[in-house]
């Protein structure tokens, strides 16, 4: 390794958490991790909606929201076999930072990253998401066309691939002590743990013999671990759960631990390849909810387990440039594309929707711009030869592996089983469609997604997610009359479980002057709620009707159930403001602008109550 050149190594832990990692820290459980932290910057990482991984990290990838960038779920239709395949590079529909880094002739490593299959001819080395699928046959190992580039170099990683059943007894027991104890001819759990971590051990071994073996400036590993450990056992996790039996607590009450414990054993691994001329970058696309915000059961529908992502994720950096042992405030997934083109002295775009995160750095870094990369496309290198030259053969083979992906999606419960092709096309635009859905909500271009959620209404009125958000999305846009409408034909207020349908026509009526009396009363019963959004906006009504100390009182529930709850600090720093409580009004929309920074009512109040005390600059 040539010590006096600067790197980057870019670490995704999915669905690691603070809540989770804290504790372990504190117990000196996870020693490389602390260092990054000791030695650098770290802090929350707001996620994107909707919460999904190949959303999120490519996202992270491009520095763009998913209408843009294309990739909109876990699984697209496949022109080839008229079924599904899980979401590929070519249906992206931009430059992720490994393109750029080739138009800048920078040498670049990428392992495991959501849609990265068929690999891209970049400058450098790509092992695609496709990795997971080689198959051991009674040929030997045999992968998809397109799971690694150069092409040439397949036969030299596809070795490291590691198959469940290779696993030790001593592997399962350093993190299931009391596997013994478990009945593998009718608890499936078991599987469940070997599978995930034979994953976790092939993106490690590849991983460190590419970054061994290549030259590189940039390199990019993708971890499931965290998120698929969590999703299997964060319910066993302490404190005890009621419905947890004393059996199933004794023994798996520590496996999210353990896999924490074993990713920083990895982390280790990964930080000796780098020197001082390295940064090292390590962040999560979303949270994991633990303790008592835990989940009971999860919504038994597609990508249902995102139920369980809590809305912030981690950020670490440590370099010869990075601040050192300080906190990062304010931070998005939509930031990381940005920071790490500037990391790299390359040009940020224009046309994306993040910012370089320059307040981690120790010298402020020169940071250039370009009006888009997409100008750069051909420089970039996408794409390899397109899926249609492939022989028979090698068609058959990623069809095989497009399978065994797409059925560990259906083992999550992200993707819906079917054996029959044209559902299996069928689910798989439905969702698109959803996703993309979501995402116009969440960058509030509410007349867009208002269009596609009636769309599905329309193709899919038995499915009650689409109607309840056809009703959120109406409400945003202020079209309150179609959205009572749509309430009163597909729920009974009275007697449907569904809060937030319940606050929303609660809401209506309230901005409509429609039954007092009886809103009045399903908010006094919705007010008893342990979830802290429907607290917010009970708040906000309260607030509309300057009754500011129940508004007050309700914003505090909230941050009981809550403590990083931005939405509930930045009412109080609209109450506060309302009632010249300038201090605190200042001291909650910091609170709440240091959690997401991109809240404009919270820097509006800031600049209120700013005022107000004379602090004018």
């Amino acid at each position: 390794m040539d010590s006096s050149r600067k790197r980057l190594l870019w670490i995704g832990w999915d669905g690691a958490d603070w809540n989770h990692i804290g504790p372990l820290l504190k117990q000196g459980l996870l020693p490389n991790l602390s260092q990054l932290i000791d030695e650098g910057v770290s802090g929350n990482l707001a996620t994107l909606q909707p919460a999904l991984s190949p959303m999120l990290w490519t996202s992270a990838a491009t520095g763009k929201h998913a209408p843009e960038h294309g990739i909109l779920g876990f699984s697209e239709p496949d022109l080839q076999s008229g079924g599904s395949r899980p979401f590929s590079s070519d249906s992206r529909e931009c430059m992720a930072i490994w393109n750029m880094a080739t138009a800048h002739n920078l040498k670049s490593n990428v392992i495991n990253w959501w849609a990265s299959h068929p690999a891209e001819a970049i400058n450098g080395c790509v092992v695609s998401n496709l990795f997971e699928g080689i198959r051991k046959t009674a040929e030997g190992i045999i992968a998809a066309p397109g799971t690694v580039f150069p092409a040439d170099k397949l036969d030299q990683y596809k070795r490291y691939k590691v198959f469940p059943e290779e696993l030790t007894s001593e592997q399962i027991c350093a993190f299931l002590p009391l596997a013994d104890e478990i009945d593998q001819q009718s608890d499936s759990r078991l599987d469940i743990l070997a599978r995930s971590l034979a994953e976790m051990l092939t993106t490690h071994s590849v991983a460190t013999a590419v970054i061994e073996q290549e030259p590189w400036d940039f390199t990019a590993v993708y971890y499931t671990a965290v998120d698929h450990f969590c999703h299997a056992f964060m319910q066993y996790c302490a404190p005890q759960q009621r419905h947890i039996s004393d059996s199933d607590f004794a023994i798996f009450k520590d496996v999210v631990s353990n896999c924490y414990r074993f990713s920083d054993m990895m982390l280790g691994r990964l930080l000796d390849f780098c020197d001082e001329n390295t940064t090292v970058v390590l962040c999560s696309d979303h949270g994991f909810y633990s303790n008592q915000r835990r989940l009971r059961s999860t919504p038994r529908e597609p990508a249902g387990p995102a139920a369980w992502h809590r809305e912030f994720g981690v950020f670490i950096a440590k370099g010869p440039n990075i601040r050192r042992g300080e906190s990062l405030c304010g931070a998005s997934l939509i930031d990381m594309c940005p920071t790490l083109l500037t990391l790299l002295d390359l040009p940020v775009g224009k046309d994306m929707s993040g910012r370089p995160l320059v307040e981690i750095f120790r010298e402020s870094p020169d940071v250039k711009w370009i009006d888009s990369w997409e100008t750069h496309r051909d420089s970039g290198v996408i794409h390899q030869a397109p899926a249609s030259s492939e022989s028979s053969v090698d068609a058959d083979e990623s069809l095989a592996s497009h399978d065994v992906l797409l059925r560990h999606f259906e083992d999550l419960g992200y993707v819906e089983h079917s054996d029959d092709l044209k559902t299996q096309k069928a689910h798989a635009k439905t969702e698109i469609k959803f996703n993309l859905a979501r995402s116009y909500s969440f960058l509030s271009r509410f007349s867009d997604a208002t269009k596609l959620f009636s769309e599905l209404v329309i193709e899919h009125p038995w499915e009650s997610r689409f109607v309840t958000h056809l009703v959120s999305s109406y409400f945003a846009e202020g079209d309150y009359e179609s959205c009572l409408s749509l309430i009163q034909k597909s729920y009974d207020v009275n007697a449907t479980p569904n809060q937030y349908v319940k606050l929303i026509w609660c809401e209506c009526n309230e901005s409509l002057n429609l039954d007092e009396s009886r809103t009045a009363s399903v908010l006094s019963e919705l007010a008893k709620s342990t979830h802290s959004g429907i607290l917010n906006r009970i708040a906000l009504l309260h607030m509309k009707r300057r009754n500011n100390e129940v508004a007050e009182r309700l914003f505090l529930r909230a941050l009981k159930f809550d403590r990083e709850n931005a939405e509930a600090l930045s009412g109080l720093a609209a109450n506060y403001t309302k009632c010249c409580r300038n201090e605190e009004a200042m001291e909650m929309a910091m609170r709440s602008i240091a959690l997401i920074y991109r809240k404009p009512k919270a820097h509006l109040y800031l600049g209120i109550a700013a005022a107000r005390l004379g602090q004018y600059e």
